[in-house]
């Protein structure tokens, strides 16, 4: 793993390390999917349109939420221009998990149905997609076939305990 500095724009954060490592990555020709955990700010919108040729994924989590239900609780014009740039990044996205019905309703209304699908919670729609044989994905994956591997889906901070799983092994 690695982790990526942020830098704090009001309350708002723009990695640029993070921007230039998937540059270069991806013009090594390495295959990335990207992984967002928001849409609706700017890194998001940042990411989606430099790279909107990788695949990229999104799992939609709260406390943002689409610009256009911002602009009906305030009315403030500065969200009619957050949504323009919401619907125009939106378009990039391969797919996305949304968590609330009111995302899931708003999304569908911008893309194809099937690149959206609600979860509650995020997680993994099991009669979508079928589990594979473990040995085939693992050598097409070029993992070994004799160890435990362990995967973390989420931010990496001492609130997360992972450090603690980490000193386990």
């Amino acid at each position: 793993y690695k982790m990526f500095p942020g830098k704090s724009i009001g309350v708002k954060y723009i990695s640029f390390s993070l921007l230039n490592e998937l540059s270069k990555r991806i013009k090594k020709g390495e295959k990335i999917i990207i992984h967002l955990q928001t849409l609706h700010e700017l890194m998001a919108y940042l990411i989606s349109t430099k790279f909107s040729k990788s695949p990229i994924v999104a799992q939609q989590r709260a406390p943002t939420i689409p610009p256009l239900f911002k602009y009906r609780g305030t009315k403030k014009p500065f969200y009619i221009l957050k949504h323009l740039i919401d619907s125009f990044c939106l378009r990039n996205y391969d797919y996305i998990f949304a968590p609330s019905r009111g995302e899931y309703k708003y999304l569908t209304k911008k893309l194809d149905n099937s690149k959206v699908i609600f979860l509650k919670g995020g997680g993994l729609d099991f009669n979508k997609n079928k589990l594979g044989n473990k040995k085939e994905l693992r050598e097409k994956l070029n993992l070994p076939l004799d160890s435990k591997i362990m995967i973390f889906v989420g931010r990496y901070n001492k609130g997360q305990g992972l450090h603690l799983v980490l000193d386990i092994y």
